[in-house]
């Protein structure tokens, strides 16, 4: 296709085999297709078992960027008491049971945190 069409083609355009025939590959037997549409075109009318949904939404849950922290509630009085201490913001994470950057949020969300016990 990159041949008669004459360019690279985009990482969005996918090559469209018409009869679905991999090996068929005469010019009129193929056709540009942008990456969603090409799904659709697959996918149309096919109808997904329970366990299938459940395997998609593991994966999903497991791909990187797709994940969604909850809020954990961590005492504020507590964490300027370690902050006082000296503890890291890994050593203090691992106390509650949280990322780093959930107390690296919190000390920023309260910066009277950094400024010492009155």
């Amino acid at each position: 296709m990159m041949y008669w069409e004459q360019r690279k083609l985009r990482s969005e355009e996918y090559v469209h085999h018409k009869d679905e025939n991999k090996l068929n590959a005469l010019r009129e037997n193929l056709e540009i297709r942008y990456v969603s549409d090409h799904q659709s075109l697959h996918n149309k009318g096919k109808k997904l078992t329970e366990s299938h949904k459940n395997k998609i939404s593991n994966a999903n849950r497991k791909r990187k960027g797709m994940k969604f922290k909850k809020r954990r509630n961590i005492p504020l009085d507590e964490l300027r008491i370690l902050l006082d201490k000296g503890w890291s913001v890994n050593k203090i994470a691992k106390h509650f049971n949280v990322d780093w950057s959930t107390i690296r949020n919190r000390i920023y969300e309260n910066p009277e945190l950094l400024e010492g016990g009155e």
